[in-house]
């Protein structure tokens, strides 16, 4: 019995030691074979632009193999697809010994505005039949919207769709630049076309909701566009905004309300949402508790006509006429602003190196609050034009409202200077 137990020793120890060195020996094989899983799932993530979960893979790749110049040129494409520049040029700066970082470096620049020598690198370098045709035509689009260069980026969509047709992405653009050119009817077109071809698309079926709402006023439409998209977007203001305007004009006061109210809960000051609050209660014959939403609506957005309209409407109804007349002046004079600033940008669609028309639209946006967007326009005109005296009167004056006088000075001196004049 002894000599037996002894025996299974022996042969249960070794076989035990056997078993911890194969376990301590294929862990890191199979780490490297969960690597190669997760870089090919990535790959093809990529191509299906699914961001989100190629940017997962390649992470859980680069832990097993952090050095890999590949792996960070793939993860430099997926953080730039969406947006994510400073971690997109992270992982460019491990790419030395990739042979194509350079175009997506050129890329990089482009897509965030950063036109010029990129621009011209890139269209040398990538003909219509090369492979990343499509990924460099899409950082153009962005690159274009990002500068108003609305021509361009028509342009770019055409040469795009020709490549890949119907492509939703393409549409969505080609859409957005004929909206911003006042071209309702076509981009309505677009963004119908996309939807067909991707009926998931965020930002197409949102747009074209809003289309129908605004412009043809048909909400059955729109709301079926926006149901599709509501379950990954539910938390979305723009999409909530635009589901509960569905609900009003469709006469579902209740579900309007409850989204409108869950809304502000979140976003108290959010003007869009004040001033739909405000047309439920008028809706429902609460006059003086729906002027209280539009003036709340109107001091968060000075420029909202709709919502400033209603206040008027609100203040004949309840016999304030003085005021309702100092209302309808101001409405007068909003509605010839907003008119004179939707001209501008279709101006700049047209003449994008047109500093004065930027500058023009940067004046009247800070005249409304709109800060960033004014800052935008007159930025960009010293982009085009830097030594722009009227842009760096306009930065003057705004940065000394805000306090910042170093920045005020810096504006007012280059203003001040008579070789910089210009129109």
């Amino acid at each position: 019995m002894l000599v037996q137990r002894l025996g299974r020793r022996r042969v249960i120890v070794p076989g035990l030691l056997l078993l911890l060195l194969v376990c301590v020996g294929g862990w890191p094989l199979g780490r490297q074979i969960e690597a190669a899983y997760h870089f090919r799932a990535a790959r093809r993530a990529l191509q299906q632009r699914d961001f989100s979960a190629a940017e997962s893979h390649l992470r859980a790749y680069l832990a097993v193999w952090p050095d890999d110049e590949t792996a960070h040129f793939l993860a430099a494409r997926c953080a730039r697809c969406q947006e994510q520049y400073q971690e997109a040029q992270q992982h460019l700066a491990r790419c030395r010994h990739v042979e194509d970082a350079k175009i997506e470096a050129a890329l990089l620049c482009v897509q965030r505005g950063q036109l010029g020598e990129n621009e011209n690198y890139l269209k040398r370098t990538i003909s219509p039949h090369h492979p990343d045709a499509p990924l460099v035509l899409e950082a153009l689009a962005l690159g274009y919207s990002k500068t108003d260069r609305l021509v361009g980026l028509l342009e770019c969509t055409d040469l795009w769709l020709q490549i890949r047709p119907e492509d939703p992405q393409a549409l969505y653009w080609r859409g957005y630049a004929w909206e911003r050119l006042r071209r309702r009817d076509k981009a309505w077109e677009c963004y119908q076309r996309a939807v067909a071809a991707d009926p998931f698309h965020h930002k197409a079926s949102l747009r074209l909701a809003n289309l129908l709402l605004q412009r043809f006023r048909r909400p059955a439409e729109a709301l079926e566009q926006l149901e599709k998209i509501r379950p990954q977007y539910r938390d979305d203001p723009e999409v909530i905004l635009a589901l509960a305007r569905c609900y009003r004009l469709l006469d579902r006061l209740d579900e309007a309300q409850k989204l409108v109210e869950e809304l502000l809960a979140r976003h108290p000051q959010l003007a869009e949402a004040l001033a739909e609050r405000g047309r439920l209660a008028r809706t429902r014959g609460q006059i003086a508790e729906a002027e209280n939403y539009f003036r709340r609506a109107t001091t968060a957005a000075p420029d909202d006509r709709e919502a400033l309209y209603d206040l008027l409407q609100c203040l004949e109804q309840r016999g304030q006429n003085e005021e309702a007349r100092l209302c309808a002046d101001r409405l007068r004079q909003l509605e010839t602003d907003l008119a004179h600033l939707e001209e501008l940008i279709a101006q700049i669609g047209r003449r994008p190196d047109d500093a004065y028309l930027r500058c023009q639209a940067g004046l009247l946006c800070l005249r409304y609050g709109k800060d960033r967007e004014g800052l935008h326009w007159l930025t960009s005109a010293l982009q085009m034009s830097p030594h722009h005296s009227a842009t760096h009167a306009a930065l003057a004056d705004y940065y000394q409202r805000q306090g910042q006088s170093e920045q005020a000075s810096f504006h007012r001196h280059l203003a001040a200077q008579p070789q910089q004049r210009e129109r």
